[in-house]
């Protein structure tokens, strides 16, 4: 029986010019530097600097840095939404081409040839799933890199270098998972390719090796998205305390209420990028699945990935910040202050709690 013919790939969608948004990010966050100086550091090394300025212009400033952010934010919600959607297109595909190609031809337990043959078709096409795989992820990569860039550039024009260091290290490492990433799935594509298999017995255990090794690879997918969210949590952390430190309860709690679009947005490219590894795994598990069906084998070889939740919702960064902001006001609006930083993190976090 032919095989099924496979869609020509389209070209990714181009990257938006960062340069606007560079612009933005010194205009947004020139205000506060001007104020408070460098806000890497401790809340303690803001008192006495811009309280004025942030009973007056606080929220407005913010408000300017989440929209710059949000912009930043898009671009790359734009790209895991392509990211996924074609992990969704390509899994699909998979499956179908494997539903027309395993069609066993007589009993494949007794003919090695038969077996190679379909062994031949299941790597061929896992293995194409696994190329469309490595590009779908490389297109993310160009992508974040560009949007840190153009963020990094913009701290350090502000004068804000530290944090842009701080952001610069986060998102080399992430960007190194992905890297590990595609490298642990071109290696999955040779073994596969070159896999020379005689037996059953011993199809069996290198079946159940890619499964372990596709579950090993998703884990870098994992590891990008928690150090991208810490990346972008400590830039709005840090520039959100500079002006929260010193305002009464009322006013710290909008600012927060306007900060959490950003952890919002995070929250979702990150459930995103989660969605895109289960369609990464579940394609290569279903095929090998539908392997060792036609073949008949016992017990599957299969590997279940454990599920890997994401971090807490009462991260390290805003919990410490949160204490640090409560130390510098007055003890007789502390308990005022205490609901207000709740709802705050009640309103960052619910939504962390789905993903």
């Amino acid at each position: 029986m032919p095989d099924a013919p496979r869609m020509p790939r389209q070209a990714f969608p181009p990257l938006p010019s960062m340069d606007g948004v560079t612009g933005k990010v010194v205009d947004a966050v020139a205000d506060i530097t001007k104020q408070v100086g460098e806000v890497s550091g401790h809340v303690e090394d803001w008192a006495g600097k811009g309280v004025d300025w942030a009973e007056q212009q606080g929220l407005k400033a913010t408000e300017k840095i989440v929209a710059t952010l949000e912009e930043l934010l898009g671009t790359v919600e734009a790209a895991v939404d392509e990211l996924l959607s074609r992990g969704i297109a390509e899994r699909d595909q998979l499956q179908q081409a494997l539903a027309t190609q395993l069609t066993p031809e007589g009993d494949l337990t007794q003919s090695e040839m038969l077996m190679r043959r379909l062994l031949q078709k299941f790597s061929q096409s896992v293995n194409a799933f696994l190329n469309a795989a490595v590009s779908d992820f490389g297109f993310l990569a160009n992508t974040v890199r560009s949007s840190g860039e153009a963020l990094g550039k913009g701290l350090k024009a502000a004068g804000q270098k530290p944090l842009n260091d701080r952001l610069n290290a986060t998102l080399s490492s992430s960007g190194l998972w992905l890297e590990d990433l595609k490298s642990q799935l071109t290696s999955m594509e040779g073994k596969l390719a070159t896999g020379g298999i005689k037996t059953q017995a011993g199809l069996g255990s290198f079946l159940q090796s890619a499964s372990r090794g596709v579950c090993s690879a998703s884990e870098g997918i994992s590891k990008f998205a928690d150090l991208f969210q810490k990346g972008f949590r400590d830039v709005s952390d840090h520039l959100t305390d500079a002006v929260a430190s010193r305002l009464p309860a009322d006013m710290t709690a909008k600012i927060y209420e306007a900060t959490s679009a950003i952890q919002h947005s995070v929250g979702s490219i990150v459930w995103k990028l989660k969605s895109a590894k289960r369609e990464l795994v579940l394609g290569v598990n279903q095929g090998i699945a539908d392997i060792a069906n036609a073949l008949k084998m016992q017990p599957s070889p299969v590997v279940a990935c454990s599920v890997q939740l994401p971090l807490a919702v009462f991260d390290v960064s805003l919990e410490d910040a949160g204490a640090r902001v409560f130390e510098k006001r007055s003890a007789s609006t502390r308990a005022a202050q205490v609901s207000a930083l709740l709802l705050a993190v009640l309103t960052l976090g619910l939504d962390a709690l789905y993903f």
